[in-house]
């Protein structure tokens, strides 16, 4: 970026949805049933505490040079930016977009760096960049959002197009299924799985996004970190966390899950109450949940 603030709100100005601040208009063809408000941008910031304290570093893929030294860099579904904007203080030559359908959810400009830009736009347009754009990508979180089909026919060709040659993309998940699950918690992952399930979301298609990627026969996988990530306040300010990100993101689906349950907000209200023991410091399970990071780099021909 040549004239970095100006290019912030300037570049790829031919795609008429890339417009910062704008109010929401989601595609019909996307999946969107997280609220866009201040709790929805905690609960995504608090994600990104909680994968720091697990895997203390933001990324596993073998490219730190390569950002000392400057690269560009993808970020699909940034959301409010915090991935983005600890990168840009670590990588201060390195230049970093991120692409997002909610523009409500992008930090203020007084909080964007130089070397980053947001951008408003749907993926499954097609990702607004040139063939070949970046050395690195990055994608975490983002299985909810999308059909398995959009991921196939559209997402994943559109990572494989910019992504340059010996590029690297990484992608992290957790799993939609706990492990030790404790009966509320049973009941709520159950009937989130049942729910995506009846939007077309897979939600256990993180397990298949790896091989779908290599089966393009552009990438051949490199890595697979796993991480046990305890849920509850039996472990620390880990598992406190995490029972924290739990609990508000079946909150912030809480009127879909109520009437998919079809069950009273009273009797929802008395599940969360009973998640809420289940994740104290006695708990009958102790539960935990598994986050994956694949890395994988570029063999095109």
């Amino acid at each position: 970026m040549d004239n970095q603030e100006d290019n912030q709100t300037t570049e790829y100005e031919e795609y008429e949805n890339r417009i910062i601040g704008e109010k929401i208009h989601c595609d019909k063809n996307t999946v969107h049933y997280f609220p866009i408000n201040e709790d929805t941008i905690d609960r995504l910031q608090r994600i990104h505490y909680l994968c720091g304290l697990l895997w203390q570093t933001n990324f596993s893929t073998p490219i730190h040079e390569k950002l000392l030294e400057g690269a560009k860099v993808l970020d699909i579904g940034c959301g409010p930016g915090i991935w983005i904007r600890d990168m840009c203080t670590s990588y201060p030559l390195s230049t970093f977009y991120g692409i997002d359908m909610n523009s409500q959810l992008f930090p203020s400009h007084g909080h964007i760096p130089k070397n980053s830009e947001f951008i408003k736009y749907n993926i499954l347009n097609g990702l607004p960049f040139p063939s070949e754009s970046f050395d690195f990508i990055n994608v975490r979180f983002a299985i909810p959002s999308f059909t398995q089909e959009q991921w196939i026919k559209i997402i994943i060709p559109e990572i494989t197009r910019v992504c340059k040659e010996n590029g690297w993309v990484e992608h992290m998940e957790w799993d939609a299924k706990l492990i030790n699950e404790s009966p509320n918690l049973k009941k709520l992952t159950n009937a989130i799985v049942e729910f995506t399930a009846s939007k077309n979301i897979d939600a256990m298609f993180a397990d298949k996004l790896e091989q779908c990627l290599i089966n393009t026969n552009m990438f051949h996988k490199v890595h697979h970190e796993l991480k046990y990530c305890p849920v509850g306040n039996w472990f620390g300010n880990c598992g406190s966390l995490a029972a924290k990100v739990v609990l508000e993101s079946v909150l912030s689906v809480k009127d879909h899950l109520s009437k998919f349950m079809n069950i009273t907000t009273e009797e929802f209200n008395d599940l969360i109450n009973g998640l809420i023991k289940e994740f104290g410091n006695t708990p009958q399970t102790y539960p935990y949940t598994k986050m994956h990071r694949e890395i994988l780099c570029t063999t095109k021909h």
